[in-house]
């Protein structure tokens, strides 16, 4: 089952573009993956065989009514074989194939310190330019890179900081 995340995400990505509910799926998604990583409770319930299929289609159907009927599908089916705690893996495969369809790259820039807001501004028009892309961009503080920063966007990573340099002249030295 954990292999085949991507497959579902792309599954539930298709649906919903076919329905003309991509947005709306794509909102719904992000909120319900807040919703299950704030109460873990739903995984046990949803993944217990002490629980029929019933149950939990009708546990569904009550805690989701107001989402989007694909999505509250999709989630039966997950619950139909314990596989519920997978949705996070899912959310994050659809949210890559969301803003790969409306065009926009998620980027993340680890650094030591915070970085400020015109300093994560001057990055994004940069990433921009070079990708001709909207760009999302997050910052992530690392202490242990002791300055510079990592880059990832896109499938590419670039290094450049401290500890990478200090690793790099230590293994020139060996």
């Amino acid at each position: 089952m954990a292999s085949d995340y991507k497959n579902y995400a792309e599954a539930l990505f298709e649906l919903a573009k076919e329905e003309g509910s991509l947005e709306e799926v794509f909102e719904e998604i992000s909120v319900l993956d807040e919703i299950f990583s704030e109460n873990k409770e739903y995984f046990k319930i949803f993944s217990s065989p002490a629980v029929s299929s019933d149950e939990k289609n009708s546990l569904i159907d009550k805690a989701f009514s107001g989402c989007n009927p694909t999505l509250v599908k999709f989630l039966k089916y997950l619950a139909s074989f314990g596989a519920l705690s997978v949705f996070p893996k899912i959310k994050k495969d659809f949210s890559d194939f969301y803003y790969e369809e409306i065009g926009v790259v998620c980027a993340e820039v680890k650094s030591a310190k915070a970085l400020t807001e015109d300093e994560l501004n001057r990055l994004k028009e940069k990433l921009e330019a070079k990708t001709k892309k909207k760009v999302l961009l997050k910052n992530e503080v690392s202490p242990e890179l002791l300055g510079g920063a990592i880059l990832k966007y896109d499938g590419k990573e670039l290094d450049g900081s401290v500890k990478a340099k200090l690793d790099l002249l230590k293994r020139s030295f060996s």
